[in-house]
């Protein structure tokens, strides 16, 4: 072969061999370019099903925000008092609370179709069954009870309204927990779901936690704990992230918008309980915010933010009473001042002063339900009872205190006086004499009305 030819041949293996390179070049290109554009595909298909998998796990652990705006606290004047709870507290608290007598007293003037939710210790079960066996609305009582334990080196951090910190007992032994209370209507707020149920909104503490255990790992729970034994079919509880007691908010519908008019106190015990278990103290405005939010309120008042409630008027519900049509049953002090109004009547009469304002300028009409001085000193407040609408009748009616002790003549024209003023308002007025106000709370205090 001649050196042109063989030339000429090296000429064309290495332009085949160069073509060959290219075609093996764009194979392995085109290969590598189709294992990117898959793995792409499958990052991308990964990434989808993540985000579908922590958003899903999101609205499965977190309730959505809007979730809050569903649920409707209906006011207390619209309900029927189908379902009601009563509770009872430990037999030997050390805190005086009224009999069962009181609470006997209070059943029999409940609407036949009642049923009626009694929370108690299960030490008392059985005696209190005994006792309301055969009394009025028995056989409508549905019993659910708590257990308690005994702690040795136990504490209760205590909260109380004139301190800025929780109070430790110092170490308890045979501390018997919970106590449970007498004052059903301090422990939640009742809203209703869209389907019917009933979510009961519970105070994050309610006078006190408890902490127990060993130095090195000590346990803490808050005095609420045990209301979660009220969870079922139709009825959930849910802790609210600040603190406060039932008879202490008070809500209402008026002019399309959804009002909220709650005590100082609630600003206080939430800041108090905040700086003791938590990194941070809300503020005022934060706190209200919450309240707000959890409660599903256009409008928030609050009532005595410079100093703690008044002595004798502790809470709203003995200052004020919510009626159908924007109209408020306020309490009056009335009767001949003498020369030297106590003190705590003054604290009494500031209060209610910077409430009526508030609720003037929310535009409701106020109608005077006058309150003597001596009734103030008793906690005898009118206004301290259970409106509700009769399921029967359509009937608006009102279960009104009243002393069962002798009146003075004076006292006696008041409960009169105030009767005619309910009743103009076209509410069926049924007296119902009580001595809770010897333990500083009235009826109202007393329950609960679920539905």
């Amino acid at each position: 072969m001649s050196r042109k030819a063989s030339k000429k041949n090296r000429r064309e293996i290495e332009r085949i061999a160069g073509k060959t390179r290219e075609t093996r070049k764009s194979a392995k290109t085109r290969a590598v370019t189709k294992w990117l554009i898959i793995l792409v595909s499958i990052l991308s298909v990964c990434s989808l099903a993540i985000c579908f998998i922590i958003f899903y796990s999101y609205t499965l652990l977190k309730p959505p925000e809007q979730d809050w705006k569903t649920y409707r606290i209906v006011p207390e004047y619209m309900r029927s008092m189908k379902k009601v709870l009563i509770s009872l507290p430990l037999e030997n608290a050390t805190i005086p609370t009224p009999s069962l007598d009181i609470h006997l007293g209070l059943v029999q003037y409940f609407p036949a179709y009642t049923e009626i939710i009694l929370l108690l210790p299960e030490s008392r079960l059985q005696t209190i069954k005994a006792e309301f066996k055969d009394k009025p609305n028995s056989e409508n009582i549905t019993y659910v009870v708590f257990e308690t334990k005994q702690l040795n080196n136990g504490h209760l951090y205590l909260l109380f309204s004139d301190s800025n910190r929780m109070v430790d007992s110092g170490a308890i032994d045979d501390l018997v927990v919970p106590k449970g209370t007498a004052w059903a209507q301090d422990l939640f707020e009742v809203s209703t779901k869209p389907d019917g149920r009933k979510l009961l909104m519970v105070s994050e503490v309610h006078k006190y936690f408890i902490s127990y255990g060993s130095e090195g790992s000590p346990k803490a729970v808050n005095d609420n704990a045990y209301i979660d034994n009220l969870s079922s079919g139709d009825i959930s509880a849910q802790t609210l992230p600040f603190t406060f007691m039932g008879g202490n908010i008070l809500v209402d519908e008026f002019d399309s918008r959804k009002i909220v008019v709650c005590g100082g106190d609630i600003f206080r015990y939430t800041q108090t309980v905040s700086g003791g278990t938590k990194d941070s103290t809300p503020t005022d405005t934060q706190i209200t915010a919450m309240i707000k939010k959890f409660l599903n309120a256009d409008t928030v008042i609050s009532v005595g933010m410079g100093k703690p409630q008044p002595l004798f008027m502790f809470h709203l519900d003995q200052a004020m009473i919510f009626l159908h049509d924007g109209v408020v049953g306020i309490t009056t002090i009335v009767g001949a001042h003498q020369n030297v109004i106590p003190e705590e009547v003054k604290d009494v009469e500031q209060f209610l002063s910077e409430l009526r304002s508030a609720l003037t300028r929310l535009g409701y009409k106020l109608v005077n339900i006058d309150t003597s001085i001596q009734d103030v000193l008793s906690y005898q407040y009118a206004v301290n009872g259970i409106p509700y609408v009769d399921a029967t009748t359509k009937q608006k009616t009102l279960l009104m205190p009243i002393s069962p002790e002798t009146q003075t003549t004076f006292e006696k024209k008041l409960v009169k006086k105030n009767t005619a003023t309910f009743e103009s308002l076209g509410y069926e007025v049924v007296h119902v004499p009580s001595e809770s106000t010897k333990f500083n709370g009235g009826i109202h205090c007393l329950v609960n009305v679920i539905e």
